[in-house]
């Protein structure tokens, strides 16, 4: 539960990262909940990408070695995370579908915008490995 204090702790004691980044925006007392942003429509459970959605962007090979990490750690704790690719991003048990829900949350603004259902959406999300190219880790010289 997002509002247990402790599980904020360890989040923060475990993550190079700010995880409270999303609850300034989205959490209880967010400013996206306030009475400015009253009209907002929610999605809070987004349906997961379907795979070859996913693999229009990334290689096979690589969203394969991704799942094969994850169900490593099937029967860790929450809180185990693993490095993947070149060390940089960290995976959890949660990863794979953190990453599949984030795709399907963006699938479905794009669709809402292009189908005029909605004039613009804006989706709070990081999935892991955010930063990837089709295969992995990218740096400046791989874009080249």
């Amino acid at each position: 539960d997002i509002n247990d204090p402790a599980l904020r702790a360890r989040m923060v004691d475990q993550t190079p990262e700010n995880p409270h980044r999303l609850e300034v925006l989205c959490g209880e007392r967010g400013i996206l909940r306030t009475d400015a942003f009253r009209a907002l429509r929610w999605v809070s459970d987004p349906a997961p990408a379907p795979l070859v959605d996913v693999l229009r962007v990334h290689e096979y090979w690589y969203l394969h070695k991704l799942m094969e990490s994850v169900k490593e750690l099937s029967s860790a704790s929450a809180y185990q995370k693993q490095p993947f690719d070149r060390g940089d991003t960290k995976v959890t048990r949660e990863s794979w579908d953190a990453a599949l829900r984030a795709c399907g949350c963006v699938l479905e603004a794009v669709d809402l915008v292009c189908n005029e259902q909605v004039r613009n959406a804006f989706c709070a999300v990081r999935p892991p490995g955010h930063h990837l190219g089709p295969a992995g880790a990218t740096d400046k010289q791989d874009l080249d």
